[in-house]
C-alpha cells in the first residue's frame, strides 16, 4: 500500500467515534444448536443478527481444541473494540518527532522535511495501524484494495 492510501492523522481522529457509531458496536456472539451442530450468530447492539458461522461441532468439557469456526468469529466480535482501540493508541501526534519515528526508531535526521509527519516505513507499527484502519474503515469498496 502507498503511502497516499493512508488517512491521515487528521482523518482518523474525525473517525474515531466510526466503529461504535456506524456498526452499532458493541457486538455479541451467540450459539444456536441444531441437534448436535453448533451455529455461531454475531448480533450488533440492538440484537440484530449480522453474521451466521457454517456448521461445526463444540466439544463439552475441558480437553477439547477450540473449532478454527468458533475462534474467528470471536476475532469478529472483537473487531470494532480492536478498532477503536487502534485508533485510540495511534492518537494524534505525528511519528516522527526530533529526527525520529517514535513508534520503530527509524531515523530521520537526513529527512527534516519529515519532521512532524508520519513513518512511511511498511516495516513500523504506525505505518501498518494506519494500513489496517484505512482498509477497515474504507467505504464504498468492494472488499479489494482501499
Amino acid at each position: 500500500m502507498d503511502a497516499n492510501a493512508i488517512k491521515t492523522e487528521e482523518q482518523l481522529s474525525a473517525s474515531a467515534a466510526m466503529p461504535h457509531d456506524t456498526l452499532n458496536a458493541p457486538w455479541s456472539l451467540h450459539f444456536d444448536r441444531d441437534g448436535t451442530e453448533d451455529v455461531v450468530v454475531i448480533c450488533d447492539a440492538d440484537g440484530d443478527d449480522l453474521l451466521y458461522s457454517r456448521c461445526f461441532w463444540r466439544a463439552e468439557g475441558d480437553d477439547f481444541e477450540i473449532p478454527l469456526t468458533l475462534s474467528a468469529m470471536r476475532l469478529i466480535v472483537a473487531a470494532p473494540k480492536l478498532l477503536t482501540a487502534l485508533i485510540n493508541l495511534l492518537g494524534d501526534k505525528p511519528d516522527i518527532q526530533n529526527g525520529q519515528c517514535i513508534r520503530c526508531g527509524r531515523d530521520y535526521q537526513a529527512y527534516p522535511e519529515n519532521e512532524g509527519g508520519n513513518c512511511l516505513s511498511d516495516d513500523c507499527p504506525a505505518y501498518q495501524a494506519r494500513a489496517a484502519i484505512a482498509e477497515a474503515t474504507a467505504a464504498g469498496h468492494d472488499g479489494g484494495q482501499p
